[in-house]
């Protein structure tokens, strides 16, 4: 991979902690979610941090398209196989729905800091 495509998806991936920072809304701590290994707590299933204050909370429609357009840019050429050491992917489905499911879970972290 390289540094350029390294450093785009660090950006993509840490964007939604960076701009959420402890924020309201809270992941849910279903079944699946409690049973980890050695007794670790899942993110969305630890207590907010009672110090914590809301500065700012969630990204725009415009940033979270940005975000969606570049994750897409990047998984289509990783899929066909023209970026880094990547072989081509056989099946592999667009990013549309999982900044709802990432920005759950990084609310909830922000909330433990």
């Amino acid at each position: 991979m390289t540094a350029r495509c390294s450093t785009s998806l660090l950006v993509l991936a840490g964007a939604t902690l960076i701009l959420t920072f402890c924020g309201c809304a809270t992941a849910r701590c279903v079944p699946a979610y409690t049973k980890t290994s050695e007794g670790v707590v899942h993110t969305a299933c630890k207590q907010p941090n009672r110090s914590c204050v809301v500065v700012k909370s969630g990204l725009s429609a415009a940033d979270k398209q940005i975000l969606l357009d570049t994750h897409n840019k990047y998984r289509s050429q990783i899929a066909k196989g023209q970026l880094g050491r990547f072989p081509p992917a056989r099946d592999m489905l667009r990013l549309v729905s999982l900044f709802v499911i990432f920005g759950a879970f990084s609310r909830a972290w922000q909330k433990e800091i």
